[in-house]
């Protein structure tokens, strides 16, 4: 199988190139300085899939691209962060008329962790407290204020670049009643972007949910607890932290995303389910 993955400098990109390539996938890697060549790169070859790995702000440019030239294709997370509802329009468009397999990046999904929590426990609990925080000048480095992460424009912001918490949650307790966010730009560590986001979640289930994100921990801080119900006593089961990114995880969804290629099946988060959960962000940004 042949795959082409734009950004594949960037270190998602580059990660994704290592595991390809464990897969026995041929990768063609285009870069910062080819992307206007893109459209003529892939008329030369005939990909199975693409992997989109740009900066947030370019995701639907790059992944129409694509889609248009009948690749099925993988976005890194999130799908976009200010709607193109034209664009979006022309990539499902492309996804129904091509019948394209799909996936927008939820690589938490796979963590151990996370796949360690089974229906049982998820129906026996009634709410849920999540945690992620980690400090931008660490997990960006030098650069910190130039990355997407500390700038608007670019789509950077806690909210999205933590949609791994949104995400997993979603992937629990499906649909979202009630969503509200509280942003906050302290100014320690960005441009313009928030680095403090909280709030609650209401999913139509009645299970609730409360979420801290935020660039300003000291450590890399990232876990959940589960709250149940027993004799008219809430009791807290136990605290369950998300390791720090293990290849695993990435291996594991790319494999699933091969497969599903491979098999013609569709897959779980495409970009109907990605641009839902998204949307309910957004507006809740809005009345924030």
């Amino acid at each position: 199988m042949k795959a082409i993955i734009l950004g594949g400098n960037g270190s998602i990109g580059s990660r994704h190139i290592k595991n390809l390539k464990n897969f026995n996938i041929t990768v063609t890697s285009v870069d910062i300085n080819e992307w206007n060549d893109i459209d003529n790169i892939i008329c030369k070859n005939k990909f199975d899939f693409g992997l989109v790995c740009t900066p947030t702000y370019l995701h639907l440019e790059h992944v129409y691209k694509l889609a248009k030239n009948k690749i099925n294709f993988f976005c890194e997370k999130p799908y976009y962060f200010n709607k193109d509802e034209n664009l979006c329009k022309k990539i499902l468009d492309c996804v129904k008329k091509y019948n394209l397999i799909n996936m927008i990046g939820c690589n938490l999904r796979f963590h151990p962790v996370i796949k360690s929590i089974n229906k049982r426990k998820l129906n026996k609990s009634f709410k849920v407290d999540v945690r992620f925080g980690y400090d931008l000048r660490k997990w960006r480095n030098s650069n910190h204020k130039n990355s997407y992460s500390a700038n608007k424009n670019m789509g950077g912001g806690i909210t999205f670049d933590a949609i791994h918490e949104f995400d997993y949650l979603y992937y629990w307790f499906g649909k979202i009643k009630k969503l509200n966010i509280i942003e906050k730009n302290t100014g320690l560590v960005t441009v313009d972007s928030e680095d403090v986001s909280t709030g609650t979640i209401e999913f139509v289930n009645g299970k609730l949910a409360s979420f801290h994100l935020d660039y300003l921990s000291p450590t890399y801080t990232r876990y959940f607890v589960l709250y149940t119900k027993k004799n008219n006593k809430i009791i807290s089961d136990d605290l369950y932290h998300i390791n720090y990114p293990c290849n695993t995880m990435y291996v594991d969804e790319i494999a699933y995303f091969i497969d599903h290629v491979k098999n013609k099946k569709k897959c779980m988060n495409d970009v109907e389910e990605a641009n839902y959960l998204i949307e309910k962000i957004n507006n809740a940004r809005k009345k924030s």
